[in-house]
């Protein structure tokens, strides 16, 4: 038996030794609270236990069976669930969805689609993305932060080299280290992902928005000026793209500065 299996069941073994004694209500209640905290693998050994006690019970027959389809689609619930927490209780339930998405994904290559595959391979990637950013600005001080958000960011590339986030997001690293040129290298490999816009399908415009930010930040006014220009063509309302337009404009020394800081104004 291995570590992890080892340590699962000694898991499990302690949890039913603190099930000891409740009634089935109050397991049912608190099989309730772990599905709650999608903690699923724990509300199953409650749901499980409850049903062994009586059969019949409705409660647990429908807790159960709602427990049963969620863990069949829920790996992928564990990133917005992530979402909501901050720091090290955000990474641990990242990386919980993480490696359940890899086990998903290990199935669907040899019995999937590849639209399901690639379908897997950006949430893991774009997991792995917010993992790196948690240790780039929550976990900043931690001792691991840098070498574990690197980490997470090769192992993003490895996986879905179509994906343009991790390189950005790299970009973003090799700044804070003060590799701006190893920097501009990952904004550039990134945004060749997607600039072709009759070719592939865009990231979002806010995306974009940050991807010309940080051209801007490197100093590549022309690249962030054509990023700019294209997001207004979808939407010319919105300021804080004027305004950042206005600021890019300025640095190429243009008179449409001064037109977009304008419309940043009129905009607000």
């Amino acid at each position: 038996m291995g570590k992890k299996t080892q340590k699962k069941s000694a898991k499990k073994a302690q949890q039913q030794d603190e099930l000891a004694g409740l009634t089935i209500e109050e397991i049912i209640l608190v099989g309730e609270q772990l599905f709650e905290q999608l903690n699923l693998d724990q509300a199953n050994v409650c749901f499980t236990r409850a049903l062994k006690m009586n059969p019949n019970n409705v409660d647990a027959i429908n807790h159960y069976a709602n427990l049963l389809l969620e863990m069949q689609e829920n790996n992928w619930k564990y990133l917005s669930y992530a979402q909501l927490h901050t720091g090290k209780d955000a990474i641990r339930i990242f990386r919980e969805g993480i490696g359940r998405l890899k086990r998903d994904l290990q199935t669907l290559r040899s019995h999937g689609s590849k639209e399901e595959v690639e379908g897997v391979e950006y949430q893991i990637s774009g997991a792995l993305c917010s993992v790196a950013e948690i240790y780039m600005t929550d976990e900043c001080f931690a001792e691991e932060a840098e070498s574990e958000g690197q980490r997470c960011l090769e192992e993003a590339i490895a996986l879905n080299p179509n994906d343009p986030a991790p390189r950005q997001v790299l970009c973003s690293l090799r700044m804070s280290q003060c590799r701006n040129k190893d920097a501009l290298d990952c904004l550039e490999s990134s945004y060749l992902l997607w600039c072709d816009k009759e070719t592939v399908e865009l990231p979002d415009l806010e995306y974009r928005h940050n991807c010309a930010k940080l051209f801007l930040e490197l100093e590549q006014f022309d690249r962030a000026v054509d990023i700019w220009e294209w997001l207004l063509v979808e939407d010319d309302q919105i300021a804080e793209i004027h305004y950042f337009l206005g600021l890019a404009y300025r640095s190429l020394s243009s008179s449409r500065a001064l037109q977009h800081v304008g419309r940043a104004r009129e905009s607000c």
